[in-house]
């Protein structure tokens, strides 16, 4: 006996093509240039702070502080990669990431050119990290139709203080 496959049946196990619905390309984090000046005191300050960490006893302060340092030297002496963004029918592409919606618990668009262009996305982690995605010159409105297909919109409207503290200061 045999068995006719409906059009709109499938096999266990048959995966669902991939549909891409909107492309554009972003850098893969802020990027900042930085004037001579605005080294010179970022120094002061970073000396002063190490300084006073260990006049006060505090040499895990200073520590810490040389260790963050170091750090962001580390990760910010070399501009940003321009990476690919998709957005598809089964989650969210950032170069060689690939954000699932399911493991997607909201999103929220701060949008608020020439300073602020992103998609924000908070996964359902334990600590409830957030991803910013950098929107360039993609529509917002059609951007938001498409996820809201698969992931809840959040009320959201603002960047994080920490976004903003770390734009203002040109981190």
């Amino acid at each position: 006996m045999k068995t006719k496959k409906n059009k709109n049946q499938k096999h266990i196990g048959e995966a669902t093509p991939e549909v891409i619905s909107l492309t554009w390309v972003a850098q893969e984090y802020p990027y900042h240039q930085k004037s001579l000046l605005w080294f010179i005191i970022a120094g002061i300050i970073l000396v002063s702070l190490i300084i006073y960490g260990l006049l006060t006893d505090g040499w895990t302060f200073s520590m810490a502080l040389i260790v963050a340092a170091g750090a962001y030297y580390v990760s910010h002496r070399n501009p940003p990669e321009i990476v690919p963004i998709c957005v598809t029918n089964k989650g969210i592409k950032v170069g060689r990431h690939v954000l699932a919606y399911p493991s997607i618990k909201f999103f929220w668009i701060v949008y608020d050119p020439p300073y602020v262009k992103r998609l924000y996305i908070r996964l359902h982690a334990r600590l409830g990290v957030n991803i910013a995605i950098e929107l360039e010159d993609v529509d917002v409105n059609d951007l938001r139709k498409e996820l809201k297909k698969h992931v809840a919109e959040h009320t959201i409207s603002e960047e994080p203080f920490a976004e903003t503290l770390i734009r203002w200061l040109r981190l």
